[in-house]
């Protein structure tokens, strides 16, 4: 059977719109989430590098903590939207939905458990976003250096 009649039975009676639900949230989440980790990284290898150190000069250990850091930055800012894409989607799967919007939700759930409740679980989320960010993008910038090493050219972009 395909992906579609797989998905199907999660969301009775809504068809397709039940299996897009939180997609607006999701892209929300994502845009902030990027653009706030890519900003910091390249923020930290600048200030790594300072005024008179070229980029391949940098060390493996500046890329993966400005990594590290960054990824845990950009989760600990953007930790209460997850968790609002979360409850967006799962709402109305065992009864009525309970919320309308993505704001509703958010105002629901602060005004039921403060800040600290969107901030559930979030240790968990750090300590695993410090090693998963800490190899992501300094594995792309020492592949990035390595390729251009071999195309002959002496430094990045910067």
């Amino acid at each position: 059977s395909s992906g579609i009649n797989a998905e199907w039975p999660l969301r009775p009676g809504e068809g397709i719109n039940g299996m897009r639900r939180g997609l607006g949230i999701t892209v929300s989440r994502e845009l902030v989430s990027s653009g706030f980790y890519f900003a910091t990284y390249e923020w930290m290898i600048q200030w790594f590098r300072g005024p008179n150190k070229r980029i391949d000069e940098l060390t493996s250990m500046h890329m993966v903590l400005a990594g590290g850091i960054s990824g845990m930055l950009s989760w600990g800012i953007n930790y209460p939207i997850d968790v609002v894409k979360s409850r967006i989607q799962i709402d109305g799967m065992n009864g009525p939905r309970e919320y309308t919007s993505s704001y509703a939700c958010f105002k629901c759930m602060k005004a039921k458990t403060g800040w600290a409740g969107l901030y559930r679980g979030v240790s968990a989320t750090l300590m695993r976003a410090f090693p998963t960010n800490a190899a992501m993008l300094p594995a792309y910038s020492i592949s990035l250096q390595f390729l251009m090493k071999l195309k002959g050219e002496r430094e990045l972009l910067y």
